[in-house]
């Protein structure tokens, strides 16, 4: 236990380190992001019209924002789980979910005359927040356990 311990402790502290700059980029997001949305749904926003927006300059920022919470996402997944396959995977379904959230948020928020707005911010939160990490996480140590106690019994 003594010769891992070195490797667990920067393990761990990398962890902390990730989930801190988590939450550097939720509480910088005004400065460091374009998102007309911020405002928008912390008031009464189903009585309200849309926010005037730039359309290509909030995808990118949704892009971006995305892209920086999916790289510190990969970096808590493999420190916790040190597997590159897993990282591998993850990375490919974090491009996938990215597309197909985008193209939803796109659909929602430009193809119709009144947008659901219930919808749009749960897609948009579904953009911005790092929520695929906590079910990614979740199933891969669910997965290790299960294997880890197969090879037990």
């Amino acid at each position: 236990m003594k010769k891992n311990f070195p490797l667990l402790f920067i393990r761990i502290l990398g962890t902390l380190l990730c989930i801190a700059l988590l939450a550097l980029v939720r509480f910088y997001e005004t400065h460091l992001f374009y998102d007309p949305f911020l405002l928008y749904f912390k008031s009464d926003f189903q009585k309200l019209p849309l926010p005037d927006l730039n359309p290509i300059k909030l995808l990118i920022s949704y892009i971006f924002r995305y892209s920086i919470n999916s790289i510190i996402s990969l970096g808590i997944i493999y420190l916790c789980l040190y597997d590159r396959s897993l990282i591998r995977f993850s990375a490919w379904m974090y491009l996938i979910l990215l597309i197909i959230l985008l193209t939803l948020f796109s659909l929602f928020l430009f193809a119709f005359q009144q947008p659901d707005n219930m919808l749009l911010f749960y897609v948009r939160r579904l953009i911005i927040q790092p929520v695929f990490l906590l079910l990614f996480l979740a199933g891969f140590m669910y997965q290790n356990h299960s294997k880890t106690s197969k090879r037990i019994n």
